[in-house]
This record gives structure tokens, sequence and C-alpha cells, in this order.
């Protein structure tokens, strides 16, 4: 796998890319089929809460796919980037200080600058309720539960996954690197699997939980977890995956690609089929894409635009700030599309830049080197009790 000058991985970097492309792609373009659709008077088909119209509008709706992407990813990086590290305490707590300091300062910046804003959301005319002090207080503690729809960044919902899985990933982190796959293997299996099966509860592979929203077991058993365990699944075995014939892996892509304009395009006929919102056969399919893309990869990285590795790169700040452009564009109809795009792009690079890059790394050296004071001090108080009872 080709690396760039910063040691990143280029067909990971892409699928990122890739991945943000068809989240962002989707939330735009929900509100831009809605206007030009009263404007030329076509037809509507209901999906389960998108109303997007024809073929163009089902392929768009498909974008949800990104999110399992994203998630298989994750956990490929979580296990790949640790495979030299040992065991122990030390690295386990450089692991989620490198990650909360990835993930939070961004985070609380967009959040704090869309409460700043929002007198011009009102002002613009839409979402009157759709702040108050209570939702303020469940987006800044990332409160568990599915906030798919119009909710303040509702998009947060992903996050407390990527969460989730940092802390188990951490616990595993205090072991040997052959024995995390296991340690994972077994908390994902008796939670999404024994715990069900002890409760009585049934299986829904429609669902993307196994327990109701409203129960605090809700997030630790959704199967959606299984993604991360599947990323990192491939990074043990990346080796054997890039070693996969050009034949079978350009047999493996392109089979994906077709079934993909298939499914895309009939999509709102397919979710009575089970192929919901990250349920089951999405996940399999979003696996699929990762498997083929990256066996596929030494002939991908020439076809594909080098920009994707780019896009790829601030995918975070993208993600992120898409959802705020969204509500300052979004009485824009005629120009919500290519506008909010235009916005998110650059705004997501100087987030990048400056937040990501600088903020983060700032913030990361300063609670690591703190943190080993703190675990040297602990280890020669504990070289000195030895001694003095010698």
């Amino acid at each position: 796998m080709k690396s760039t000058n910063n040691n990143k991985l280029d067909a990971v970097q892409m699928l990122r890319g890739i991945a943000v492309l068809f989240v962002v792609t989707l939330h735009f373009s929900s509100g831009a089929l809605h206007f030009w659709n009263r404007i030329l008077r076509l037809p509507a088909i209901g999906l389960p809460y998108l109303k997007m119209h024809g073929s163009v509008g089902s392929f768009l709706s498909f974008g949800y796919i990104g999110v399992d992407i994203f998630f298989i990813i994750s956990g490929f990086i979580m296990f790949y980037t640790t495979r030299t590290k040992p065991g122990g305490i030390a690295q386990a707590s450089k692991f989620i200080i490198n990650r909360i300091t990835r993930i939070f300062p961004l985070f609380y910046i967009v959040v704090f600058s869309f409460i700043l804003l929002f007198p011009i959301i009102l002002y613009l005319g839409h979402h009157e309720n759709f702040l108050t002090w209570t939702m303020i207080a469940k987006v800044l503690s990332l409160q568990w539960g599915n906030t798919v729809g119009k909710t303040f960044l509702g998009i947060r919902w992903t996050l407390t996954f990527e969460l989730y899985f940092y802390f188990v990933f951490t616990f595993a982190m205090l072991f040997s690197y052959k024995k995390r796959i296991y340690i994972i293997l077994a908390w994902i299996v008796s939670l999404t699997i024994l715990l069900p099966l002890f409760l009585g509860i049934p299986f829904n592979f429609g669902n993307f939980k196994l327990l109701s929203a409203n129960t605090s077991l809700s997030n630790f058993t959704s199967l959606i977890i299984w993604e991360f365990f599947i990323g990192g699944m491939m990074a043990i075995y990346y080796e054997k995956i890039v070693q996969i014939p050009q034949k079978i892996a350009a047999f493996l892509f392109y089979s994906w690609l077709v079934c993909f304009l298939i499914v895309a395009t009939n999509y709102h006929l397919l979710t009575s089929l089970y192929f919901q919102h990250h349920s089951l056969p999405v996940t399999v399919f979003a696996t699929w894409f990762v498997l083929a893309f990256l066996s596929y990869q030494e002939k991908l990285l020439v076809l594909l635009p080098n920009k994707l590795i780019y896009i790829g790169n601030i995918s975070y700040s993208l993600y992120l700030v898409h959802h705020w452009v969204q509500e300052i564009t979004d009485p824009i109809k005629m120009f919500y599309m290519p506008l909010g795009l235009v916005c998110s792009f650059i705004l997501a690079h100087y987030s990048h830049k400056y937040i990501e890059t600088r903020l983060s790394v700032f913030l990361r050296s300063k609670l690591i080197n703190q943190w080993e004071i703190v675990l040297q001090y602990f280890a020669n108080r504990k070289k000195n009790k030895s001694k003095n009872y010698t």
C-alpha cells in the first residue's frame, strides 16, 4: 500500500474520501431534490425518512452507506496502527488520548459556533424549536441514542459509537496484540448475541439496534459495532488481502460496482427487503466494498483522482462542518446543494489545517507529556517501595 508523506495509507484515505462524499451528498441532495421536484412537479416516491424522487433520489439516498464504510475503516485503522504496539497502560493511555484529542476539540468548536449563530438561523426562518437547553446539554455530553433525523447536529450519534469502540479498544490495548482481537470479539459477542439471547430479545437484522432506543443498553447491544471488528480483521489479514490475484480483485470490485448501481437506483423498492439503514445487508455491502477496494488498490490508486486522498484527509472536518453549513444554507433552496458543498469544503480545509492538524496535535502532546510524568511518578514510587522492603 502506497503511503503519503505523512505516512497515512493512501487507499484508506481514498476510502474515507469516498465515504464522506456519500454522506455529504446525501444530506445536501435531500433539500435540493425537494425543491426542484416541486418546481418541475415530478412524482414523489416515499422513502423511510427522506422523500427522495425517482432513480436519482434513490441513488443519492443510499449514500448513508458511507457511515458504515467509516466504521469499518475506523476499526481497520485502530488495529493497523497499533499492530507493533506492546500491551500495557502506557500504550493504552496514549491511544485513548490520541483518539479523544482528535474527536473532541473540533466537535465542540462546531457545536459552540452553531449555538452562537443560531439567531441567524432563526432569522432565516426555520427550526424555531430546533435548539433548546436540553438539546444543547445532550449534544455537549454526546448523549447516546439514535438521533437520525432533524435534530441539532444529528450526526453526533455516529461519534457515540466511535467513542464506545475507542474505550473497548483501549481496554484491549492493555494486552498483547494477539490477544486484543479475542478480547474485543468476546466483548462484542457477549453484548450483541449472548445478552439478547439471555433477555429473550429476537434478532432484527433490519434494524441497527437490538434493543429499544429507550433502554440504557440500546447502543451497547447494537449490531453496528461489528463493523469496527470487521475492519480490525481486515487489518490483521491485510497482507493477504493485498496479495489477492488482480483478476479476482478486479472481479470483486467491478461486480460490487454493478450491484451498487442496481441497488442504489432501486433502493426505494428494496427497503421492504431489510435493505434498511445500517442493517445486516448494508454491513455486508460496505464490507464487500472495502475488501474489494483494498485488494484492487494498486489499480484504483492510478485510476481514481488523487484529490480523493485530500478529501480523505479532511473527512472528519467535512463530516462535522457540512451539517453546520446545512442549517445556514437550507433556506436557499435553488442553490442549496452547490453552495452548501462549496462552503463545506472551504470550511473543512481550514478546519483541518488549523484545528485538526495544529490544535489537536498541540493538546495531544501536552496531555501525553503530563500523563507520562504521572506514570513515571508512580513507577519511581513503586521502585522506592521495593528498595525499602529489601
